[in-house]
């Protein structure tokens, strides 16, 4: 004898998860730097760090920040280092900060579900020093010679364009 069990209208299947909706690269760059240049951060309007976006765009060959991984960005790390020939200093102080920075953002005001660059870094050499800090002997007294025998300039009327500015008497 086989039971059939009828399906209550009440329990219904998991519906399955919808796709999440992309996020623009650009449009989250857009708006980090809006956002970073209206308190005041960003005095250069991102001059210095829109070309590693676009780097990190053109490596990825999309511009889905929900689709960036970890992975990604260690393989877009060592391409950096390793094809495009940049210092580790260079790699870690400015491209892999300003992801680290723009991720972070995005994380922390809803736009992604994780910051994935969080712990994505690049250890840099240590300067080694070619000699110690200061100056040598001979170095210090040219240094005083140079200033014990500085003339200073004559001061100058105070000037306005060519025309130059006299003093009224009273």
């Amino acid at each position: 004898m086989a039971v059939t069990i009828a399906a209550s209208p009440a329990a219904k299947p998991p519906a399955p998860e919808r796709a999440a909706d992309p996020v623009s690269l650009s449009k989250l760059w857009n708006d980090y730097l809006a956002s970073r240049m209206q308190i005041g951060f960003v005095k250069d309007g991102g001059k210095r760090q829109a070309p590693v976006i676009k780097n990190l765009r053109a490596f990825l060959k999309h511009n889905d920040a929900r689709k960036v991984t970890k992975k990604d960005l260690l393989e877009w790390r060592d391409h950096l280092l390793n094809m495009d020939g940049l210092s580790a200093k260079t790699v870690s102080d400015i491209y892999l900060s300003t992801v680290r920075s723009l991720f972070g953002w995005a994380h922390e005001n809803e736009r992604l579900p994780e910051n994935v660059a969080a712990t994505v870094r690049q250890p840099k050499p240590r300067k080694v020093q070619v000699r110690e800090r200061g100056y040598t002997d001979a170095e210090a007294v040219a240094v005083l010679r140079a200033s014990r025998s500085h003339v200073p300039k004559p001061p100058r009327a105070p000037t306005v364009g060519r025309r130059s500015i006299r003093r009224k008497s009273p």
